[in-house]
């Protein structure tokens, strides 16, 4: 199979360039920059804390990806080079030809399997002539690939890679366009989460994570199928409880009643997919409120970076 399979941009893998009327955070690029340099960058190593606070030293490649791909796009090319810098210098593990990055590392301890979404996420914004982005590809066809589709994360160390496919990491293989068709049509109004690629069946969990459930429902679309019933759901949902959850049951429907910005701002880009700018901007109003403490020691990097700015300015 020819590498050409990973080299495209699906909405939510990092900061959706969908436009709208939605309002931004207040927040200039630069002003956006100083608060993840002040509060998450490690000095000494240039990765990103899970949590603004020199106490968290949990980093997550989740993050790397997301803020790389940002200054990528809001032009700050040397930032992105000394992310990139970091990225391969301690996410990194090579074996003979073959390039890995760990997902996590845990105070100096690093995770021995990758993960898909997060890979993806760096190796389109790495230049084509990269020799790091040529190896990943190559690494990951040769451990990660089953039947044309991509399983979510392989493990250097058991020498084994998962047999699963997570709808909420995207894609854009023709086989993977297959699974999002047969997916929503599982259910309602909540997605299955995984796809056994040995028994073609898929599996949910009980516990629904709306940001899972956000993404697949956006990668859905992007695969032009309908999500109908999830997006009737999801107006009620506002509609009647004046909020959305983190997590659901999948059997009640009843949400956990923890708000989450990062949920918040997905909800809000769907809402722009779909066509409701009024609800859009309604969402990400509320997910900037989750943030107007400015208390970034409780501050999950993965609710900050949706609210970044998205001009060059």
């Amino acid at each position: 199979m020819k590498k050409a399979w990973l080299l495209v941009i699906m909405v939510p893998l990092f900061l959706s360039s969908c436009t709208s009327k939605v309002d931004e955070r207040t927040w200039t690029k630069q002003q956006f920059i100083d608060i993840v340099e002040q509060h998450y960058i490690n000095d000494k190593t240039g990765t990103i804390r899970t949590y603004g606070t020199t106490d968290n030293e949990e980093y997550l490649l989740e993050s790397m990806g997301l803020y790389y791909a940002w200054l990528v796009k809001v032009g700050e090319q040397q930032k992105a080079q000394k992310i990139e810098q970091a990225i391969f210098s301690q996410f990194a593990h090579q074996k003979q030809q073959q390039l890995f990055l760990s997902w996590r590392i845990e105070n100096t301890e690093k995770a021995t399997s990758t993960s898909w979404i997060d890979d993806r996420r760096i190796i389109e914004q790495l230049p084509t002539t990269s020799t790091e982005k040529q190896r990943l590809l190559a690494t990951i066809e040769q451990t990660q690939m089953v039947g044309n589709l991509v399983m979510d994360f392989y493990d250097w160390q058991q020498k084994k890679a998962s047999k699963r496919v997570v709808l909420s990491y995207g894609g854009d293989m023709p086989a993977l366009k297959q699974v999002y068709s047969k997916a929503v049509k599982q259910g309602a109004p909540f997605f299955p989460e995984y796809y056994m690629v040995k028994t073609k069946k898929f599996t949910t969990l009980n516990k629904v994570h709306m940001v899972d459930q956000l993404l697949i429902a956006m990668n859905s679309e992007q695969a032009g199928e309908s999500t109908h019933q999830f997006w009737q759901w999801l107006e009620q949902e506002w509609q009647t409880q004046d909020k959305l959850s983190g997590n659901y049951n999948r059997q009640s429907k009843k949400g956990d009643g923890v708000q989450s910005a990062a949920v918040y701002a997905l909800a809000s880009q769907y809402a722009t997919m779909k066509k409701n700018d009024a609800l859009a901007n309604a969402l990400k109003q509320r997910g900037q409120a989750l943030l107007a403490t400015n208390d970034y020691k409780k501050i999950h990097f993965f609710d900050l970076i949706w609210y970044a700015p998205e001009t060059k300015k």
